[in-house]
């Protein structure tokens, strides 16, 4: 289940819910106020994600340049 980052309207407060599916996701009220003017804003948490990934040599899968004794 994805996890929805909210704004709300009348308070300000920011929060964020796992959701069930999208249609769910306008069913979100306030935890602080109980408001039910809430939007759904963009999230942050993945960005620059790919580049903690450590990267492959190149050579290192396999492949026409490794030797297999085959031709």
């Amino acid at each position: 289940m994805p996890i929805y980052e909210f704004k709300c309207s009348k308070c300000g407060h920011r929060f964020e819910t796992i959701v069930a599916n999208a249609a769910a996701a306008g069913d979100e009220k306030c935890p602080q106020c109980h408001s039910p003017q809430v939007k759904k804003t963009i999230s942050s948490a993945n960005i620059g994600r790919m580049s903690s990934r450590p990267s492959i040599p190149s050579g290192s899968l396999g492949g026409c340049s490794s030797p297999s004794g085959f031709s």
